[in-house]
């Protein structure tokens, strides 16, 4: 599984060597580093760069001209369209009209749908809904865990198996634990559920800023500031491998960093 690193600006530069990215919309020609960065990182050759839409930070789904304006900006690979959280029927309803609206551009970008929902039904009619239509990628949002336990992303994977062999699936966020990932890829090694072709979170930093490492103790809450300059460097580093191990299995010892 590939793993995307979410960093405030000035961390970017621990992880320009990384080749799998989740730049965040609401930041994009606005913050000129940022913007930068991933117009970088886009240009490389083996580097694969999306365009979140920005929900989670700003509260509210991004127009989809917006967005397309914006990941044309850094000429991202592909694009999250816009979803409303926790809601299922008007996340549907932006899809659909997103979808037409790249269509009616002739826009070359892969589209990433994410299904929402506010009960584990709800969630899994939406996707199955989603799953209709001409998406390459299904985003499984954190917040399923929030609703259904931890291993909610697992269980949701096993039972959409047959549905996705068409798509590729990527994680949006991590809401508590690393392990959450490790059980996922375990999965997937023993040929359970299908390959997930990424996960992003910004856990690594939310724990730093706090002078902890991932794995000493629960995650820290509060928003995160883009433009903050709070922590400390070495913790960060450490937590970005351990977030990033979280996809590998080690045959000896899954958990070894836990």
């Amino acid at each position: 599984m590939k793993v995307a690193t979410i960093l405030p600006t000035t961390y970017l530069h621990l992880i320009e060597d990384r080749n799998y990215h989740m730049a965040l919309a609401h930041l994009i020609g606005i913050d000129k580093e940022y913007t930068q960065f991933y117009k970088n990182q886009s240009s490389l050759p083996e580097k694969y760069v999306i365009l979140d839409n920005g929900v989670i930070e700003t509260k509210k789904p991004m127009p989809i001209e917006q967005l397309c304006e914006r990941a044309q900006l850094i000429s991202a690979h592909e694009i999250v369209l816009p979803d409303v959280f926790c809601d299922s029927f008007s996340t549907l309803q932006l899809v659909e009209r997103a979808i037409h609206y790249v269509q009616a551009q002739q826009l070359d970008i892969r589209l990433m749908a994410v299904a929402q929902g506010d009960t584990l039904e709800d969630w899994f009619s939406c996707a199955k809904e989603l799953l209709k239509m001409p998406i390459d990628t299904l985003g499984i949002p954190k917040v399923l865990t929030h609703i259904a336990g931890r291993d909610a992303r697992l269980y949701a994977l096993k039972q959409l198996k047959d549905n996705l062999s068409n798509v590729d699936v990527h994680l949006l966020g991590c809401w508590e634990s690393p392990i959450e990932i490790t059980s996922i890829v375990r999965a997937e090694l023993n040929e359970a559920i299908n390959p997930v072709r990424g996960v992003d979170s910004a856990i690594a930093y939310v724990y730093a800023r706090e002078g902890m490492l991932i794995s000493e103790g629960p995650r820290p809450s509060g928003e995160i500031d883009f433009s903050a300059k709070d922590a400390d460097v070495e913790i960060l580093k450490k937590n970005i491998h351990i977030w990033e191990d979280s996809a590998i299995i080690y045959p000896s010892n899954v958990y070894r960093l836990y």
